[in-house]
């Protein structure tokens, strides 16, 4: 009797593990197969959500985005901005997204046809110009800003765009210089007494003398000279490049040190040196507040 009933459970084992377990495997393998592919679809359309989120707000971003050409700015996104705001109230909003950096909204609210006019605005999107501000640096279109700025007796837009020109050593330095000495721009005058006064100039008694000497009397190479004396090589520290740079005449230069072998290549080092105008900051290259 006990053998039989031993037999029994023996066989009732192998019917669970020949017959039940490999069926419970079955049913547990094909749910979990099944949540996996739940899973994994839900990730998909997450996922396929999440993409089509980014291209539309691309897509939003491209048609915000303002537009130029060579010369005036081209609005693409008057909505962004209430046009009907007056003049002074547009300004002090360009003004307020200045000081947030938010340059973006600075460059439509200057696009607004009714300050294409304004002194204010034209300094400031040549300055925008000048800086990088927004737009990619362009000297050419900056002067195009600050002379339309001049054009109607904007003196900071003239002391922004010999900043400029100093800084970046144009070649009609010398004619903007003529034209703040004519205007007597109080800054001009402090900028080149500086220069006088640190030169310990002795030929001439007079600042006034100086100037006038400097800008009509002596030849044009002597006037370059002169100008180069405005600046000064400030070291900018080491660089580490795959290549050999070229200087950028008259304003960065690279002084080689050495070179390094690795797997990746030969790596150079350079002393860093850029061409800085002294006093420069006398003539205040900025933003132009709404008064």
């Amino acid at each position: 009797m006990k053998t039989n009933k031993k037999s029994n459970i023996k066989a009732f084992i192998r019917i669970i593990t020949s017959v039940v377990i490999p069926i419970l495997n079955i049913i547990i393998g094909s749910y979990l197969v099944g949540q996996i592919n739940i899973v994994s679809n839900k990730q998909i359309k997450q996922y396929n959500d999440l993409t089509d989120a980014v291209m539309q707000y691309q897509n939003n971003i491209n048609q915000l985005d303002s537009t130029t050409v060579q010369g005036d700015v081209v609005n693409n996104n008057s909505a962004i901005v209430d046009e009907r705001m007056s003049i002074n109230t547009l300004l002090q909003e360009a003004q307020s997204a200045y000081f947030a950096k938010d340059y973006k909204r600075m460059a439509e609210i200057y696009c607004i046809d009714k300050l294409q006019n304004d002194s204010v605005a034209q300094n400031n999107v040549g300055f925008m110009y000048a800086n990088g501000l927004y737009y990619p640096v362009n000297v050419e279109q900056a002067d195009y800003y600050y002379d339309k700025a001049m054009a109607q007796n904007n003196i900071k837009a003239y002391e922004n765009k010999l900043a400029l020109h100093m800084r970046t050593k144009q070649e009609d330095r010398i004619q903007l210089l003529q034209q703040g000495y004519q205007l007597r721009d109080e800054k001009l005058l402090i900028f080149m007494r500086k220069y006088y006064e640190n030169n310990e100039i002795e030929n001439y008694r007079t600042l006034d003398k100086w100037i006038l000497n400097f800008l009509y009397d002596v030849s044009y190479e002597e006037q370059n000279n002169t100008l180069e004396n405005f600046y000064e090589w400030n070291y900018e520290g080491r660089v580490y490049l795959d290549y050999s740079p070229e200087d950028i005449k008259g304003l960065i230069a690279y002084v080689w040190v050495d070179d390094c072998n690795s797997v990746d290549g030969t790596i150079h080092t350079y002393q860093k040196y850029k061409s800085l105008c002294n006093y420069i900051d006398i003539l205040d290259e900025s933003f132009e507040r709404q008064k």
